[in-house]
Order: structure tokens, then sequence, then C-alpha cells
């Protein structure tokens, strides 16, 4: 009797494809992390909006200032709410510029490094390397090396949706802080839309989630009109003005909006799926 191959068994037909799952979803991070190692560049500028924008808060100066610029530093400018400034601000008068630093760059690697575990390594996750796969395609080329924010939400929401498990009002809360640093998170109510819990309390998580979320940026905008006209100018020009409405143009392309919507749907599918079956 001829021994089939090693290359034919069921095994390594199961690992190939799961290899080019992983291989294809990580795209995104591993070109644009290797593209910037070769090209250099800054790190971090994208913190370094925050924290100028927190200094700017500090001294009762403008934060949305296209020319933003603090010493030091080579921020991009501010375009989040202001209350994540505004955070910023109280964290660099209460422990100083750089113990707030070290300890945003502390979170931010213990929240990159988490969801690198529970992606590749099924750390406190079930489910098989190829359903966690798609959850690579939530790290962008430039998250790492930028020090965007939205590394420590995604590590934030994943670890609640991990450790909190069917507490869905806990959830709710940690979806309502995602939004105040931007509306955008508010696609993680899919976690509650389709969590397994009764209609009452699925409704209830939802509203609490947006209102808390929505709050703060609300109330900027009915308060302070001068402010409010500054952040749609410095929003029209990144938006609008600098790439156009396209299909392959920058943020307010058709592909961002695709980019959304995918991590919409790759959110729900490993939270679901892979780590949160009983909801």
């Amino acid at each position: 009797m001829i021994e089939p191959s090693q290359f034919d068994r069921p095994s390594f037909k199961a690992a190939l494809v799961t290899s080019g799952w992983v291989f294809l979803f990580s795209l995104p991070a591993t070109s644009g992390h290797i593209q910037r190692l070769i090209r250099g560049g800054h790190w971090f500028h994208d913190y370094e909006a925050m924290a100028c924008a927190g200094q700017r808060a500090l001294g009762g100066g403008l934060i949305y200032d296209l020319n933003l610029a603090c010493t030091g530093m080579q921020a991009t400018p501010y375009v989040y709410p202001p209350i994540t400034a505004h955070v910023f601000a109280g964290l660099e008068r209460a422990i100083g510029i750089t113990a707030t630093a070290g300890m945003y760059g502390a979170l931010y690697w213990a929240a990159a490094a988490f969801m690198l575990s529970t992606t590749l390594l099924g750390v406190r996750t079930q489910g098989s390397l190829r359903d966690r796969a798609p959850y690579l395609a939530l790290i962008s080329g430039s998250a790492l090396f930028s020090g965007n924010v939205a590394t420590l939400v995604h590590g934030a929401v994943g670890a609640a949706a991990l450790l909190l498990t069917t507490n869905i009002w806990a959830i709710s809360l940690i979806i309502a802080m995602a939004a105040m640093i931007k509306p955008v998170f508010l696609t993680y109510l899919a976690i509650l839309m389709f969590a397994r819990q009764p209609l009452w309390k699925r409704a209830g998580a939802i509203i609490l989630a947006t209102t808390l979320g929505l709050a703060p940026t609300a109330w900027f905008l009915l308060t302070d009109p001068a402010g409010a006209e500054a952040w749609r100018v410095l929003l029209t020009h990144f938006l609008i003005e600098s790439n156009g409405f396209s299909f392959s143009g920058g943020s307010a392309s058709w592909v961002a909006i695709f980019a959304m919507g995918w991590s919409f749907q790759s959110t729900w599918f490993l939270l679901r799926r892979s780590c949160w079956p009983g909801w």
C-alpha cells in the first residue's frame, strides 16, 4: 500500500490554507511596517498630535490648528474631539509630559501585544487560527509606528469582550469611552446588537453607549461655536480639499468607507465566532 505524501495529507492542506489566511489579513500591517523600516521616518506622530493638543489646551490655545507644533515633537494636526486633548492636558498637568508619554507607550504596546497574542497564539480565545485571522486586518500599516489611539481602543474593547464575558453594561461603557475618543468607534455597537441577551438589555446598552459616547462631542458643538468651526475647517481640509471624494483617495474615499465596514465585520467575526461563543 502506498503511503500518501505528507503534502497530500488533510492536516498539511489545512495548515497551508490557514497560513494563506494569516498572510492575507496581515498584509496591511506587514507591508506598511516593512516599508517604514526601509524608508525610515518619525514614529508616534499621532500620539504627539494628542500630546501637543493637550499642551495647547493647558495654555488655553487653539487645538485645531493645521500648523500644530510643540517643542520636541513632530505632531500631525489634531483632529479628534476635544475631550481627548483635555484628558492629555490633565495628565500632563498631573504627572508631566514625560510620564504621560511613558504611560501611553506602556499601554499602547500592551494593547498591541494583546491583539497579536489573542489572534496568533489563541490566548484566552477559542476557535482555530483560521477563524481568528481576520482580526489581523484591524491592524493597519501605520498603526504601530504612528502611535494611533485606535490600537489602544481595539485592545481595550477586545479585552473587555474576553474578560467581562456577558456583562453587557460594562461592555457598553467601554464602547462609550471609545466613541468619546472617536465617534466612528460606535461601530462596535455590533457587539451589543447581536449579543445573546434579552432585547431590552441590548436596546438599553446601545442607547447607553451611544448617549454617553456622543455626549462630550455634542456638548462641544453646542457650547463652543468657534471651536466647532475650527474643527470643521480642519476636517474639511483633510477629508475634501486634500484628497477629494474618490474611489482610491484619502480619508473620505470609498476605500476608507469600505475599511470602516470591514473593521465592523472583522471585529464581530472575531468576538462572535472565535472569542465569545456564548454571545
